[in-house]
């Protein structure tokens, strides 16, 4: 669809270069966002449990992705500007696509968001440890024959 628009320009529309402007730049934020995603699994996978030397410049990706992350968000707001308010007076067709992409790039980012929240517990006062936990040392599940049938093997 877009294709189609970027090769005949709406000639009646006059914002239609916010559009075109927020495509290019969502086509540029994707790739740059995949380049970065497949340097962090890269780096990510290097080295072993007991030796993360391999590893020492991924927080220096992270930051970076999170930088780019905010500047993400910053262009689904642009892109919502562009879509719900500017391009009134454009084709229906390329102004839905743009409405389409940024209500999806809003849900990606609100799932990221909760999945965040969920893996990384950023609300750990809410587990606090029971006060009625029992704690069982592992050799007292076992009988000393059992242990020794054990170490023989």
């Amino acid at each position: 669809m877009y294709s189609l628009y970027a090769k005949d320009p709406d000639d009646t529309c006059i914002d239609s270069v916010y559009l075109h402007v927020y495509f290019v730049g969502l086509i540029i934020f994707l790739l740059v966002t995949a380049c970065l995603e497949f340097a962090i699994a890269y780096v990510s996978k290097r080295g072993t449990i007991a030796d993360s030397s391999g590893r020492k410049h991924l927080p220096y990706l992270l930051y970076i992705r999170f930088v780019v992350g905010l500047l993400e968000v910053t262009w689904n707001a642009y892109g919502t500007w562009v879509a719900f308010e500017a391009s009134k007076h454009c084709r229906d067709g390329v102004v839905n696509l743009a409405k389409g992409t940024v209500i999806a790039g809003w849900v990606v980012l609100f799932i990221a968001v909760l999945t965040c929240l969920v893996v990384f517990n950023l609300y750990p006062a809410t587990n606090k440890p029971r006060a009625r936990t029992r704690q069982f040392k592992r050799a007292s599940r076992r009988t000393f024959s059992q242990t020794k049938r054990w170490e023989k093997r």
